[in-house]
């Protein structure tokens, strides 16, 4: 239901999902069915950066241009997708410390 109303909600021409795991890759597919296209995956898990899934590169949160609105400015909005405890807070500061607003810049919906 969340990846149903989320392009209706906050319309996006594609998705930067922070989250390479279980839980991230689930929305990836749950967006796909609804036509939205993921951009990029965010993770900080050694294993997984630099790699790719499904042919969609799987980069290090640290270092990518995260401030202002530039993600927004090109019809995409981060979302955060991740089942960790205390992932959700970690991105949250990541993203509110680079400028960025919840709701308007990113969400997170996992």
């Amino acid at each position: 239901a969340k990846a149903h109303f989320l392009g209706r909600i906050h319309p996006m021409q594609g998705a930067v999902v922070w989250g390479a795991g279980k839980t991230g890759r689930r929305m990836v597919r749950l967006l796909e069915a609804e036509a939205i296209p993921t951009r990029r995956l965010l993770d900080i898990n050694p294993a997984r950066i630099g790699t790719n899934w499904r042919g969609i590169p799987i980069l290090a949160p640290v270092g990518l241009e995260l401030h202002g609105r530039r993600w927004r400015d090109r019809g995409l909005r981060i979302l955060g997708a991740v089942a960790s405890r205390g992932a959700r807070s970690e991105i949250r500061h990541e993203l509110d410390a680079s400028g960025l607003r919840e709701g308007a810049d990113f969400l997170m919906v996992a």
